[in-house]
């Protein structure tokens, strides 16, 4: 496990960017896999292992969708559903709701998403480029956060 420590808050995606980037460029003859979630643990840290051994089975790519959420009520559900059905209908790429950033990536969705030249990236959406029809999807419910508040407001 490698801590990057940003000089300032550059926002999750770039994040994210940083951390594959750093991956990538120090394995570079090794197989690995990369597995994103939030520390405010409503990704069950418990799910890691399971995602990890479905790795080892040999999916390149564990995503997992959130079949309820215990923290959100009424209004952020038909906002979100709003969301997605707005962007979606706008898209030839259809991004699937509920699938949080918690997520697994092989060494070669790594190294697909590296290449890409994108600027104001989001991840969802590009892993939908590529088809989701290799993917291990596994389903949770995302209980309420343990600390603090979050920063996603609509």
């Amino acid at each position: 496990m490698t801590i990057i420590n940003q000089s300032k808050n550059f926002g999750h995606e770039m994040a994210m960017t940083a951390g594959l980037n750093y991956v990538a460029q120090h394995n570079k003859e090794k197989e690995f896999a990369v597995l994103f979630m939030d520390a405010d643990l409503q990704h069950p840290p418990a799910m890691a292992a399971e995602m990890i051994q479905k790795w080892l089975e040999g999916y390149k790519l564990v995503l997992t969708q959130r079949t309820d959420n215990e923290d959100k009520g009424l209004k952020y559900r038909i906002l979100g559903n709003t969301y997605y059905k707005i962007l979606n209908f706008l898209s030839d790429v259809k991004i699937p709701r509920n699938m949080p950033d918690f997520r697994l990536l092989d060494k070669k969705y790594v190294i697909w998403i590296n290449q890409l030249n994108e600027t104001d990236r989001m991840f969802r959406g590009m892993l939908s480029l590529v088809g989701l029809q290799d993917a291990l999807i596994l389903e949770f419910t995302a209980p309420k956060r343990f600390a603090g508040t979050s920063k996603y407001n609509f």
